[in-house]
């Protein structure tokens, strides 16, 4: 902890447990970081909107759609489409040093946490994740 003290931009986060649906809570929980604690000075309160990339959402309508094409384009065939959870995915996409020094995190008073990668409750993932996919969905088509 004495060596993730001295790294001035830490930004320390509260690490909580809340229940998980139709599970003993004393067998299993969900680990959060809260990284909009407090209020008022939190890493969500702090983030530059601006400095995020933009988020855009494409409606449902639109997958539809794409599905009746394939549809139209290919009759006969099967029709199949690559899901899956994101709650793993974020952990998969690392994060820049100057960004990771923001989710940290300490278990106890010996212990600090620093997370690498983007967390799961940070205002910016979910536009950052954004970006990954539409690389990954990109490298897909041209492979």
């Amino acid at each position: 902890m004495d060596v993730a003290l001295a790294w001035s931009e830490l930004r320390f986060s509260p690490f909580g447990c809340v229940p998980k649906p139709r599970v003993n809570p004393q067998i299993e929980t969900r680990l959060i970081h809260d990284l909009s604690w407090p209020d008022d000075s939190s890493v969500n309160a702090r983030s530059t909107q601006e400095e995020l990339p933009s988020l855009h959402f494409a409606p449902v309508s639109h997958i539809a759609q794409r599905i009746e094409d394939l549809a139209t384009r290919y009759p006969g065939e099967r029709i199949k489409i690559l899901k899956g959870d994101v709650k793993w995915a974020f952990r998969n996409v690392p994060v820049a040093a100057s960004l990771a020094a923001h989710f940290a995190g300490s278990c106890n008073a010996d212990t600090a946490v620093v997370v690498l990668s983007l967390p799961f409750g940070w205002t910016g993932s979910s536009a950052h994740y954004g970006e990954f996919g539409g690389a990954i969905s990109f490298m897909m088509i041209i492979f």
